[in-house]
């Protein structure tokens, strides 16, 4: 029988974290499941435009039967002109937004998905439609495991993350910097010109594998603030003990003492550090991470999310669709 067909419009290729943990990913799940999923707009590097030139393509791309469109952080002019013609037809449109902003794509989508309950928050005054809160899924597979070692002294903190928030890192620097604490190696992965390695797929998991611990301090910004839990899940998913400053999406997944720390303070730092100088400890603490992100964020289980919202956009189980309606023609 056939299935639901669902049609993705990217932001970037793999190399764009967003596209690669809730577009590419999700797309692959959605097809274990029997889901028709199909990319139909994936660019080489991060773009919110869509490149379509002939509204030709958009009645084919439309007329394929396709039940349900997801924008994932497309929002250009062209892209909402897209959506408006697809809904005429009876397409369901899903905006996928991650920034606390206007955008015309509120007033076309049938629902806006958001991966954190903070920058739904944000967004509720500004979007007349619904919100719904999908998190994001770990972005790496499970055989990335990090393998911290037996030792008390020089430990391997790594921090990963994009060229924007770089300047987080002060946050925890005059930390690092007191005596007791000096030992301690700060290994940056990011696109950051000052980055200890320039961030690749591939780096960020050789060095998690070979990482004792790891922070994420984070702005005191709003838009910090409202940021996924996604690059807390990529380390605590690979069974690193996790400091990490208390933004919203970190508090909801975070059991501090348990499976990582919550540090707000230099003080909260110190102590955090401290303990985890004990190897049992970070051990303890890596295994507990792994197994409760991988329960909650696994990506089959982040895409069970996005087959039940298929599901309530189109009022019918998504494997029971058999692509009913009539191909569209365009307008002469």
């Amino acid at each position: 029988m056939l299935g639901l067909r669902v049609g993705w419009l990217l932001v970037g290729n793999e190399r764009v974290a967003s596209a690669r943990i809730q577009g590419l990913a999700m797309h692959r799940e959605l097809r274990q499941r029997g889901i028709r999923s199909e990319i139909l707009s994936m660019p080489p590097s991060f773009d919110t435009r869509l490149r379509w030139k002939a509204p030709r393509r958009w009645f084919e791309a439309i007329g394929r039967r396709r039940e349900v469109l997801i924008f994932q952080k497309v929002e250009s002019s062209r892209a909402v002109r897209y959506a408006r013609l697809a809904r005429r037809v009876g397409t369901r449109i899903v905006f996928l937004q991650a920034d606390a902003r206007d955008s015309a794509m509120y007033r076309v989508a049938h629902r806006v998905v958001v991966s954190s309950s903070e920058l739904a928050r944000l967004l509720e005054p500004r979007t007349p439609g619904k919100i719904l809160v999908i998190e994001d899924a770990i972005d790496h597979p499970r055989d990335v495991v990090a393998m911290p070692g037996d030792r008390r002294e020089g430990l391997k903190v790594l921090w990963i993350g994009a060229r924007a928030n770089f300047d987080s890192l002060d946050r925890i620097r005059p930390v690092l910097e007191r005596p007791g604490f000096r030992d301690l190696r700060l290994v940056t992965v990011s696109d950051h010109p000052d980055a200890d390695v320039v961030w690749s797929t591939e780096a960020a998991r050789r060095e998690i594998a070979d990482a004792d611990v790891a922070v994420i301090p984070t702005l005191d910004t709003p838009i910090a603030r409202a940021k996924s839990n996604n690059r807390l899940t990529m380390l605590m998913g690979a069974g690193l003990s996790v400091i990490a400053s208390p933004i919203p999406a970190y508090r909801t997944v975070v059991e501090s003492g348990r499976n990582g720390y919550l540090a707000e303070s230099p003080e909260d730092w110190a102590v955090a550090l401290t303990a985890l100088r004990d190897p049992e400890a970070r051990r303890a603490m890596g295994e507990a991470a792994r197994q409760s992100s991988w329960t909650r964020f696994a990506p089959e289980v982040v895409a069970g999310r996005w087959e039940s919202l298929l599901e309530e956009l189109v009022g019918r189980p998504a494997l029971a669709l058999a692509g009913e309606r009539q191909r569209v023609q365009p307008e002469h």
